[in-house]
């Protein structure tokens, strides 16, 4: 595969016609990928500006900036979920399929354990952030493990 640099446009050489498929195939598919990050990044970046210094992640936000942040992520992963089950193949579909299963099965059973042994008096309340990214890191991971595992 030839590939060479040609202003700002990436021009392929001597590309058999399926190797330039799969090409323009990736791209399509990491382009709602690619826009969700970027939303998701100026979201990011904007609500760490409104929380202003506080201690916590998200200490407590004005009421139009939640319900605006609450819509833009929802249309944005909404939008961006359906534009990429579209462009995906039967195996991309196989290990989302999979990774979200099991990533479902662990949000389901580290909150309802967490939340039993607090309602006990075992454990202090759960934390949300550390579920949210012990779940993100369980998606990845499973995610992975489908993906590139033989």
């Amino acid at each position: 595969m030839m590939a060479r640099m040609a202003g700002s446009r990436l021009v392929i050489d001597r590309m058999g016609e399926g190797e330039r498929a799969t090409v323009l195939r990736r791209r399509r598919v990491m382009r709602p990928i690619i826009a969700t990050g970027v939303i998701g990044g100026i979201l990011g970046f904007v609500l760490a500006a409104l929380e202003g210094g506080t201690e916590r992640m998200v200490s407590a936000l004005p009421p139009a900036a939640a319900v605006a942040a609450a819509l833009v992520t929802v249309v944005t992963v909404t939008a961006g979920s359906v534009i990429y089950w579209r462009r995906i193949d039967e195996l991309e579909r196989n290990a989302c399929l999979w990774s979200g299963m099991l990533t479902l099965n662990f949000y389901f059973l580290t909150y309802m354990s967490w939340w039993l042994l607090w309602k006990g008096g075992i454990t202090p309340e759960p934390h949300h952030e550390i579920l949210f990214g012990a779940t993100y890191f369980a998606l990845i991971a499973t995610y992975s493990w489908k993906k590139f595992h033989p």
